[in-house]
């Protein structure tokens, strides 16, 4: 009886985790928006397969990255190059740094994505929503 209810708990916790895997390939590509609980800045995301394009709403800077996929629910982002815009002093330096990705739910309209931070132990849970062209 155990054996049964431990196989059948098996069972139904990878159906979920494969269910979430499948679901995070449609946030490879397309346009997103992020409003940041932690500053209170917001973004418009232009993502490719394998390049991201943020624009933030507050400032007008334009921070161009590479995105390598670990997998389909995760994947790092590689700083390449940013416009200020005209600005002297770049307001938000941690967006320099090399950043992993976890998308940990999602659904049709966001996902929600665990963020760790290089060489500390802070990491960032929060929220990226889809833009319907």
């Amino acid at each position: 009886m155990l054996a049964g209810i431990l196989l059948g708990c098996m069972f139904f916790f990878e159906a979920c985790s494969n269910s979430n895997q499948t679901g995070c390939k449609k946030f490879r590509t397309g346009n997103f928006y992020f409003h940041s609980r932690y500053n209170g800045l917001e973004y418009f995301l232009h993502r490719s397969d394998s390049s991201q394009t943020e624009i933030s709403k507050n400032t007008g800077i334009k921070t161009m990255s590479k995105i390598q996929w670990i997998s389909d629910c995760e994947y790092n982002l590689k700083y390449m190059s940013r416009d200020l815009g005209g600005l002297k002093k770049d307001p938000s330096p941690m967006t320099l740094l090399d950043l992993n990705f976890k998308i940990i739910s999602s659904s049709e309209k966001y996902y929600i994505f665990l963020c760790k931070i290089p060489n500390t132990p802070d990491q960032i849970i929060d929220t990226i929503w889809v833009i319907n062209d």
